[in-house]
């Protein structure tokens, strides 16, 4: 658990400095946008394959998500 505490801290720390310096958005305009996008795609495929899973057990919580 001190192990786990400590990491938060220190990723915490690290996005302040980042922020506050302009660090990320330096990094960012480095990145193309077209990795960015389908890094995110990536991650919305796999959000939305897992609700349409999750629908044989749990069809409130999907229905809520949809409706929302």
């Amino acid at each position: 658990m001190n192990e786990a505490v400590g990491a938060f801290l220190i990723s915490g720390l690290l996005v302040t400095i980042f922020g506050i310096t302009g660090w990320f958005e330096a990094l960012m305009e480095r990145v193309p946008l077209a990795i960015a996008s389908s890094m995110l795609a990536g991650l919305l495929l796999r959000f939305g394959i897992d609700a349409f899973t999750a629908m044989k057990t749990e069809r409130v919580l999907v229905a809520s998500m949809f409706g929302s």
